[in-house]
Order: C-alpha cells, then sequence, then structure tokens
C-alpha cells in the first residue's frame, strides 16, 4: 500500500483536456511529476496511475484505469490534477465525496489561493468518475484555468505544487539551494515576438534572449517570462494579439 496515489488529467488517446493560453495536458504531466517528487523528498511513497499515451476506445478506458490501478494498489489518498476552462473563470476549485476527502480538498484550495488565485472553494465530486469509484478518500484539484490570462501570468509550476504538497501533507518542502546567472529574463519565440519581448523586458528592467539560444546557452535563470511560442507564458493568436497580451500585465 501507498502513502499517496495519483494521476495528471488526461494525457492519452482519446482522453486529452482543455486549450487554452496554455495546454492543460502539458500542465497537469508536469505539475504531478513536481508533485510526486515533493511527496517523495518528504519520505512518503508514490504511485503514478496515469496512463501517459495509452490509447483507449473511449475516455472512460482512460478513467477506469486510473481507478482500477489506485484501487488495486491502494493508498490513504488519491490526488487527481486538472486545469479548468471556461470563458471568464478564474481561480482554484477542488472536488471531493467523503467527509476525509474534503477535509483536504478545503486545505489545498486555502494553500493554492494563498499564490493570489481566486478561492472557488470545495465542490461536489460525486459525479466525477475517478473520485467517485476510488476506494480510498479522492480528490480533484482544478488548479486554475488554462483561457484565464489572469491565472496562466500567475501560474508557477514550482509554487503550485508547494502550494498542493502542504496542503496535503501540511508540511514545507524545502527547495535545495540552486545557483542562477540572472534573476529574471524575458524570452521570445520568434522574430514576430521580439517586439512584445521587449516591451516586456523594459519593463521588468531584465535581460533578452531569443528562447532557443537561451536554451542552448546553459544559462539559468530565477524566473524566466517566455513570450509567444507553444511554451510562452504570455501569447496570442498573432504577433498583434500576443503584444496586447503582454501589455495587460503591466
Amino acid at each position: 500500500m501507498y502513502d499517496y496515489t495519483g494521476d495528471a488529467g488526461h494525457n492519452c488517446i482519446p482522453d486529452s483536456g482543455a486549450v487554452g493560453i496554455r495546454v492543460e495536458d502539458q500542465l497537469t504531466k508536469e505539475l504531478w511529476g513536481l508533485v510526486q517528487s515533493k511527496l517523495k523528498q518528504l519520505g512518503y511513497t508514490v504511485l503514478d496511475c496515469t496512463p501517459y499515451g495509452q490509447s483507449f476506445n473511449k475516455v472512460g478506458g482512460s478513467l477506469g484505469y486510473r481507478v482500477r490501478i489506485a484501487n488495486e494498489n491502494g493508498s490513504k489518498l488519491h490526488i487527481c490534477i486538472h486545469f479548468n476552462a471556461c470563458p471568464g473563470g478564474h481561480g482554484v476549485e477542488v472536488y471531493a465525496t467523503s467527509a476525509a476527502g474534503r477535509e483536504v480538498a478545503q486545505r489545498v484550495c486555502n494553500e493554492i489561493s494563498k499564490l493570489g488565485y481566486t478561492n472557488r472553494g470545495v465542490k461536489d465530486g460525486s459525479e466525477l468518475f475517478v473520485v467517485k469509484y476510488t476506494y480510498m478518500p479522492s480528490i480533484l484539484i482544478e488548479c486554475a484555468f488554462v483561457d484565464s490570462a489572469e491565472d496562466m501570468n500567475r501560474y508557477n509550476a514550482e509554487a503550485m505544487a508547494n502550494a498542493i504538497v502542504k496542503g496535503i501533507t501540511g508540511q514545507e518542502v524545502i527547495k535545495e539551494s540552486e545557483e542562477f546567472d540572472m534573476n529574471d529574463i524575458v524570452l521570445y519565440f520568434g522574430d514576430a515576438d521580439v517586439f512584445a519581448a521587449i516591451m516586456k523586458a523594459q519593463r521588468m528592467r531584465c535581460p533578452l534572449m531569443k528562447e532557443s539560444d537561451f536554451n542552448a546557452s546553459g544559462l539559468k535563470a530565477e524566473n524566466k517570462v517566455i513570450i509567444g511560442g507553444p511554451n510562452g507564458t504570455i501569447k496570442g493568436d498573432d504577433r498583434f494579439k500576443t503584444f496586447k497580451a503582454v501589455g495587460n500585465t503591466f
């Protein structure tokens, strides 16, 4: 039996997540990986129940896989990592059914809201397959909205993972010291994004560099703001909308 089981929402065929300013599948995979690592750092055992890259006839196959692996191995809590999407929506909400699950869900909501996200509270998870059919208490965390500029501009995977772990365990993860070459840097994906990146870098009073050059350089920055491209923390459908999105962060 494990201390915790859990899964990154979606990430298989045909079960894919929401797409907005960011892509849910990418966010859940990254965040759940961090949460697992931090729980293990604190000495807990964790089992990943995500069917990464597998194919099912329907979404129910993906959900059933997660429930089966969790129930066959057992844990004291199952954790589902998701991100929301709805025009105009923003903030964090957590779904649960059991009293024990709702207690943990409230703590997780509170910790994430301390990062600046709107606390949308604990919701009834009785209609959610994984939350409903896992034998152990289960929570499904809708961490933030992928189509909310407010949420995505605020989003930091490390901070979010720390908040989730503290909400679940009551413990803080002490990050090992890491040396950085600089505190902040603005990166841009392509030449079409450079003017928006210049504007952001001037506002932040920090260096500016093309994303591919930075990745090849071996340099480290504590805080990276990426303008445009698939990994963009700030981006639009074209260079004009990207420029506008950067302006909206001021």
